[in-house]
């Protein structure tokens, strides 16, 4: 191929070098953090279950450097719990922790049991939360075990998940049912309901957000859009109609489009599992419709995921909820929708059916799920929720599947269990 003149060649090679290099910095450097420490003063409070009936009692103990707070956790309440809670911002004012892709904190932790502890990220959105009530703020929570020697450890934000009970307790309709981490004020640290009953003492040194101040696809879009300008301006300048120029730009644009079309994928589907999400549940299922009319709702969660995790460590964790949703969408219609909704919890929705259809469907998947394959040899089993929407609010149908579902695990686990949709009078 032959180009216009010298200086377009110039221009291009300037253009490779500085995208190799802008390439290098990202994936070496363009680094941003944001650390929290005690030192910055932030209100703090304790929280335990004595306000729920429960016995557990919390406190704080003042340090200049460090968060300490102890638990002496009784079994009293059916759930225990205990919480040191930092406030970083007002609700209108919090931190934008959007741009991050990782979480450090630095912690010691001293008595019985596993030592696993929660983290908690709140965000506050007008939308559906009051300032003045910090329960109606969003709960998305991650389990963390901190190391014996209390150095740092180091997770992926996308660990974290929007707690289900705090979506059906607050009644979220379903498009502010997903992460939000662009108006922080309240962070949290507490005991998990793996912690035994006794003493516990918790001390934080600190904890630290880090990302890249631009991400690789950002990068990329950005790199695309200075190389159309400089090779648009070359060839104006040129008055250069070359059919090889014009078929080398339409090849970019093909490319930028193509990534265009992966970034919009790997927004709307889940990395693992590459089922939807509940963004491509919005964009698919709801297309601006508040109510829904023959639609079943059905909640599958996997038995003891947890115990799987601590016994065969989260890459086989992981196997299982690729195989768990490989199964459940093998056994549905090309019109269902299946969606995992957080951690080892998947929905599934059925257009036009009833009830009893849709008990028939959860009941097939729930059989299948003991025909199949899974690692190790293993036994993986599930319970199902089961709910119809009739002419009401699609979220409404929702959480009562999710009520249903709370009913499969208290009742024994591996089971289908029903709730029949109630009058909406609307």
């Amino acid at each position: 191929m032959k180009w216009p003149s010298l200086s377009f060649a110039s221009a291009l090679a300037a253009l490779l070098l500085g995208s190799a290099l802008l390439l290098w910095w990202q994936h070496a450097g363009m680094n941003r953090t944001l650390r929290i420490t005690p030192a910055a003063g932030h209100r703090i409070e304790v929280i335990d279950d004595r306000l729920i009936g429960g016995g557990s009692v919390a406190r704080h103990i003042p340090m200049p450097d460090k968060w300490r707070f102890t638990c002496e956790l009784s079994p009293q309440y059916q759930w225990p719990f205990c919480e040191l809670a930092v406030f970083v911002g007002k609700p209108e004012q919090g931190l934008d922790l959007a741009g991050f892709d990782r979480l450090a904190i630095k912690a010691r932790y001293r008595g019985v049991g596993s030592h696993q502890m929660r983290v908690f990220l709140r965000n506050f959105n007008p939308a559906y939360a009051s300032p003045d009530r910090n329960e109606t703020w969003k709960v998305m929570g991650a389990f963390l075990v901190p190391p014996a020697d209390g150095g740092e450890l180091e997770l992926p934000i996308k660990s974290f998940a929007v707690a289900s009970w705090w979506v059906a307790q607050h009644k979220i309709p379903p498009e502010h049912a997903s992460m939000e981490l662009d108006n922080v004020p309240l962070i949290q640290f507490g005991s998990s309901t793996l912690m035994e009953p006794g003493h516990h003492d918790v001390e934080v040194d600190y904890i630290e957000f880090r990302g890249k101040w631009l991400s690789r696809g950002e990068l990329l879009l950005l790199l695309g859009l200075i190389w159309l300008a400089v090779i648009g301006g070359v060839v104006w300048r040129h008055l250069r109609s070359s059919r090889e120029i014009v078929d080398d730009l339409l090849g970019l644009a093909t490319r930028l489009e193509q990534q265009r079309l992966d970034m919009d994928h790997a927004a709307h589907y889940d990395a693992l599992t590459d089922v939807r999400n509940r963004t491509g549940l919005l964009d698919e299922l709801l297309a601006g419709h508040g109510r829904c009319t023959q639609m079943g709702v059905v909640f599958a969660d996997i038995d003891h995921f947890k115990q799987i995790n601590d016994t065969y460590g989260h890459d086989v964790g992981d196997r299982v909820l690729q195989q768990f949703a490989a199964t459940l969408q093998s056994g549905i219609r090309s019109s269902d929708y299946l969606v995992r909704w957080g951690g080892e919890e998947f929905v599934l929705f059925f257009p036009q059916i009833s009830l009893d259809g849709a008990e028939l469907v959860a009941e097939k998947l729930r059989k299948s799920l003991h025909q199949a394959g899974w690692p190790l040899g293993m036994t993986v089993t599930a319970s199902f929720g089961v709910a119809v929407c009739q002419g009401e609010a699609l979220d409404a149908a929702i959480c009562r599947a999710d009520a249903a579902l709370y009913r499969a695990k208290r009742g024994g686990r591996d089971r289908v269990v029903l709730d029949e949709p109630q009058p909406d009078g609307g």
